[in-house]
């Protein structure tokens, strides 16, 4: 399939090279592009091209990028490496007028300048705003988790143009959810790729009677040979992360649908992730220890942090710190100690969290290597996040920074944090220290098992509160622990 000129000149100017199901994907002159598969395997990269060349050819100057939330859709979309901005540098740049919200500004050929709402599909009172205007194009990612009547909303924004064009992006998911039944399954894919889908999709292409087939709308099937950076070594550590017949092995590595179900973690944790027991000499006095403890004394971290989950704790105890150790070179993560809060009253909580946060703190010989408190749960923004802090300063420790951990670009990255945790449990990166408190970690996040969106089933359980605890700990991390765990494959 040939591609346009325009199409042409500005795929030679981005620093990325796509093959040739993502060309014909750009090229195909649909209506509605549906790119479902594997992890890593350019589904993304070719429907955000796309959008691109879409905006830059249309006579219409609204447009919307969406995702499960806009901190989402930034990260997935926009702000990452080969993401919107990267690809059409010199073209897009980031809006700044507040009467639009988050947005983009994009100048086309003609010098036009047209506007791109970020957004998350989950702000209805956001998306239904947009929405009520007539757009040209737009692309949503992870559409599989979507209310379907926000998707219906997107088709009666689009419909009276004649060039819209729409694009969405999944992985395998759930084969009953209604979104397959109510679009996915009624796209056709090109004769040419039909060989390239697994069986088990093919049925469901066919469960949707012919009447019901949507025209100019194209099922693409993406896998990691459709990605040119995934070569051969990477695609054999990739496939080595997940246990076969997994939920995640076959929607990340196969790429066919299935149902999540099932521990997560407890498959791969065993008593060999706990420290052992060490004799080491001690201002020349000999003491036991843990290897945890010993390598905190000898300042083999190179960062501390506590990551906190704050419970309703009026309502049940679910309040839980973890105090944690990043290891040389972010080559992993210990947890040094965990710790359950026990007051009810918000005064007494606030007062009981700082004590810990201190305590833990003063362990650490240099204190220089402390990155800070990261908080995160009920009543963060409103109330405790500021009183904490206050309180920290009147305790005498206004060098002991504490704020949002939703500030470090993990937005609504319920995915992203499992995946980096699997990844460093996996490799056995990880050390837990052997108090009681680590013992309560390791207990908890054995009883995580996967919910019907393939993350873990959050039902306000003590063992989620241990979970999110452990997680906000090495979330400002994210980016160093995951290059260096998968050599930069991620």
């Amino acid at each position: 399939m040939d591609l346009a000129p325009q199409q042409q000149n500005v795929l030679e100017q981005i620093p990325f090279r796509f093959l040739e199901k993502s060309l014909d994907l750009i090229a195909c002159p649909s209506k509605i592009d549906i790119a479902e598969g594997a992890a890593r395997s350019s589904k993304s990269a070719s429907i955000v091209f796309k959008l691109g060349i879409k905006i830059a050819t249309s006579n219409y100057n609204q447009f919307f990028i969406s995702g499960s939330t806009s901190g989402v859709a930034r990260r997935n979309v926009v702000d990452n490496k080969n993401g919107f901005l990267d690809m059409f540098r010199g073209n897009a740049r980031n809006g700044t007028n507040p009467k639009y919200g988050n947005h983009l500004i994009f100048t086309d050929h003609l010098g036009r300048e047209k506007i791109i709402y970020i957004f998350g599909f989950k702000d209805r009172a956001r998306w239904q705003t947009i929405l009520g205007s007539t757009l040209g194009a737009g692309m949503i990612d992870e559409i599989n988790v979507a209310d379907p009547s926000f998707v219906k909303e997107v088709y009666r924004s689009l419909i009276s143009v004649d060039d819209f064009w729409l694009g969405g992006t999944l992985n395998p998911d759930n084969p009953d959810k209604e979104i397959y039944e109510e679009l996915i399954n009624r796209c056709r894919p090109l004769k040419k790729w039909a060989h390239d889908i697994p069986d088990e999709i093919i049925a469901d292409l066919k469960t949707s009677p012919k009447e019901t087939i949507i025209p100019d709308a194209i099922y693409w099937h993406f896998n990691f040979k459709d990605n040119p950076i995934m070569t051969p070594d990477k695609i054999d550590f990739f496939r080595r992360l997940y246990p076969p017949g997994s939920f995640y092995f076959n929607s990340r590595i196969l790429g066919i649908r299935g149902v999540a179900e099932g521990v997560i973690f407890g498959k791969y944790l065993d008593e060999s992730f706990f420290a052992p027991t060490v004799e080491v000499i001690v201002d020349a006095r000999k003491k036991k220890m843990s290897n945890v403890d010993r390598k905190m004394y000898e300042n083999e971290y190179i960062r501390y942090t506590i990551g906190i989950d704050l419970g309703n704790n009026e309502i049940k105890r679910g309040t839980v710190l973890t105090f944690t150790g990043i290891k040389r070179g972010f080559k992993g993560i210990d947890p040094i100690d965990v710790y359950e809060a026990e007051s009810t009253e918000a005064n007494e909580l606030v007062l009981e969290i700082c004590k810990k946060i201190i305590e833990w703190y003063k362990q650490i010989r240099n204190r220089g290597l402390f990155a800070g408190v990261w908080i995160d749960g009920y009543g963060a923004i409103e109330l405790l996040v500021p009183t904490i802090r206050k309180q920290i300063i009147a305790m005498g420790f206004p060098q002991i920074t504490v704020d949002l951990c939703i500030k470090f670009g993990d937005e609504g990255g319920r995915e992203s944090r499992m995946m980096l945790l699997l990844l460093l449990i996996n490799q056995h990166k990880i050390e837990f220290n052997t108090t009681k408190g680590c013992r309560e970690l390791y207990k908890n996040l054995r009883k995580l098992v996967y919910g019907e969106d393939g993350l873990p089933l959050d039902e306000n359980k003590i063992e989620n509160d241990y979970y999110d605890s452990f997680c906000y700990s090495f979330t400002p991390f994210t980016i160093r622990l995951n290059d260096e765990i998968t050599g930069k494959v991620a």
